[in-house]
């Protein structure tokens, strides 16, 4: 149905037209030679407007709202890479509707969305979106960019945050295009009855590991597949109930 882009040659960008799909972003002077920006690419046939972006700190958006009743924002978004992460930023575009899908660039990473090391600006979005209600990541299991630089660096920067969506979503990274990013295709099951959200909860890391380091996990002496069977399943037993 739509497809959101962002990248720093972005050029013409009310002139594209591919096929049966029409384009609407904003765009910014990056320096002489390139521009930047968000851009959604979307079905003619879509009964859709652009609405105004508000006024964001370090970061870019673009925003088309769809349907006739019960609206969905769909937001366009790239988090500026060498900008201070600014949460508020993120809470002006989740309070533009109160059906909203954000997806794009987040220059983040957190294990909450399947990275290996958290960021400072990971860090920063996970603990605002444990303060929501009705929010949910959805994010890959494989990396979705790769540093031109340094090739063993591989993060999972490019993710959707959906707000108030009783569906559940799949995730798929192609291997494709020209980029340091990879793209991205969220499949919403809206063909399936919807489910209510559990509400957000917050782990305590610090008792979690208490319980877990109180648990005796040496005592098996691994010299079978029997035993290394059974040493499995007492650590994860041990892990479900710390």
């Amino acid at each position: 149905m739509f497809s959101t882009a962002n990248r720093r040659n972005l050029q013409n960008l009310h002139s594209l037209r591919i096929g049966c799909w029409n384009a609407c972003g904003l765009r910014r002077q990056f320096d002489e030679a390139y521009f930047r920006g968000t851009c959604i690419f979307f079905k003619k046939a879509l009964v859709h407007y652009q609405i105004p972006t508000p006024e964001l700190e370090s970061t870019e958006a673009t925003i088309i709202n769809i349907g006739n009743k019960n609206q969905i924002s769909f937001i366009s978004i790239y988090c500026k890479t060498h900008h201070r992460f600014n949460t508020n930023d993120i809470n002006k575009l989740l309070n533009v509707n109160r059906y909203v899908i954000i997806a794009g660039d987040f220059n983040a990473t957190h294990a909450a969305w399947n990275n290996v090391k958290d960021n400072q600006k990971g860090i920063q979005l996970n603990k605002f979106l444990n303060t929501k209600q009705n929010l949910k990541i959805i994010a890959p299991n494989s990396p979705t960019r790769f540093s031109p630089s340094t090739p063993h660096t591989v993060n999972i920067l490019d993710f959707a945050i959906f707000q108030n969506i009783p569906y559940n979503a799949n995730t798929n990274v192609l291997t494709e295009l020209n980029s340091d990013h990879l793209p991205i295709i969220i499949d919403v099951e809206m063909s399936k009855p919807p489910h209510t959200a559990p509400h957000n909860f917050n782990t305590n890391w610090h008792d979690y590991n208490y319980h877990l380091q109180s648990t005796d996990l040496n005592s098996f002496t691994i010299d079978s597949k029997e035993s290394a069977d059974k040493a499995i399943k007492n650590f994860t037993n041990a892990m479900h109930t710390a």
